[in-house]
């Protein structure tokens, strides 16, 4: 009997060790694969800020127009980018939490529309023609404001790097849904 429960004991030693030694490999996978994450992250943060700092420190010399237009115009897209791969990483992040939080409050989404499309048209730069189509005066809703305003952002921003020529349009218009 004390054989049986000794070898017994040795089996589950044995049994314990490899369930150990796979933790640890599982815990060193995973250390690695985070390494490896935040190691790209800062890669892909440090590129277009980078770029953002180099042309902002010449920029102040150059005294060509044209020149000082396309430095500037490529200041604006590194930033888009920026804040592109925080959003993501954000949203990521809020994924994991499984909480994305939406914050409405009641506001005039025609005065927000404007506002937005005050902010992007300088964004449309490469000859194309930002127009805007806000139907209303005004239009009380109850919105996540900053939600909608990234929303924009990102369609306008993916609009003008993939439109060569012609035109940019955002609008609204309310549609009574089923309720």
């Amino acid at each position: 009997i004390s054989i049986s429960v000794t070898i017994s004991k040795v089996g589950i030693s044995l049994k314990q060790i490899d369930m150990d030694r796979a933790m640890n490999a599982q815990e060193n996978k995973h250390k690695d694969d985070k390494i490896s994450l935040l190691s790209n992250l800062a890669h892909e943060l440090r590129t277009p800020l980078n770029a953002i700092i180099g042309f902002t420190d010449i920029l102040s010399s150059i005294d060509s127009e044209e020149e000082r237009s396309e430095y500037i115009r490529i200041i604006r897209t590194n930033c888009d980018m920026l804040q592109r791969l925080i959003n993501d990483i954000l949203v990521a992040s809020s994924l994991n939490e499984n909480a994305t939080s939406i914050e409405k409050e009641d506001c005039d989404f025609s005065k927000e529309f404007n506002d937005i499309c005050t902010m992007l048209k300088p964004r449309v730069d490469n000859g194309l023609e930002f127009i805007t189509e806000n139907p209303y005066n005004s239009f009380y809703t109850c919105i996540d404001k900053g939600r909608i305003a990234q929303v924009l952002v990102n369609f306008v921003t993916n609009a003008v790097k993939f439109t060569q020529e012609g035109y940019i349009k955002v609008g609204y218009r309310y549609e009574r849904g089923d309720s």
